[in-house]
């Protein structure tokens, strides 16, 4: 009984969803596995796959060299440290996150070998989704699986609409994570629209 009542209190109106939520996200999963998929069928590189798919980009691709973190509060707070394994112009990249990841920076020619705990440039920010993917497969990591040694390419996707509006950005964006606003200038442009379903895509 007490589960029935607690069910119906955080019920959500279909109409609440479409006018208020993020829709369509089923679909952009679809979406990134098949990319995944066939890419590896085609013997084509999944991280560019995905990064179409999305309309995201990379930020770099190189090797983790340092993976910080640590429950504070109920949450997952840390660091990861990727350094490049090619020419570039970003050499260095440092991704804060807080369970999910927050805040990728350029830390080129700072610290060293390429690790700079603070400072660097801001070059992604929530509400864009940062990821982790490997290099090779296109499987995206969850911070806790992060260790040294990996081979990742850090890719940033363009966020819902819904998500970049004024009156959420305060609860999306990166003040609600005490970082300054003007790191949402960062933002990626999203492309075309991405929230169309599958089911209308390929009627």
């Amino acid at each position: 009984m007490l589960r029935s009542l607690v069910g119906s209190e955080m019920c959500i109106r279909d109409r609440d969803m479409v006018e208020r939520g993020p829709v369509h996200t089923l679909s952009q999963s679809w979406r990134i596995g098949r990319a995944v998929a066939l890419s590896r069928s085609r013997k084509q590189d999944p991280v560019t796959a995905v990064a179409e798919v999305t309309h995201g980009r990379a930020l770099i691709r190189g090797k983790v060299v340092r993976a910080e973190s640590a429950t504070t509060g109920g949450w997952d707070k840390g660091q990861v440290h990727v350094v490049s394994l090619d020419d570039s112009p970003v050499q260095s990249v440092r991704v804060e996150f807080q369970n999910e990841m927050l805040v990728a920076f350029d830390t080129s020619g700072l610290g060293e070998d390429g690790v700079a705990a603070t400072g660097g440039t801001a070059l992604a920010a929530v509400p864009d989704l940062i990821a982790l993917v490997d290099s090779g497969s296109g499987i995206a990591y969850q911070t806790e699986d992060i260790v040294y040694g990996l081979r990742v390419t850090v890719l940033v996707i363009p966020a819902h609409p819904m998500l970049t509006r004024p009156e959420v950005m305060p609860v999306t964006g990166p003040s609600m994570f005490k970082y300054p606003e003007d790191f949402a200038e960062c933002r990626v442009s999203g492309g075309p629209d991405v929230t169309v379903s599958v089911f209308d895509e390929y009627r």
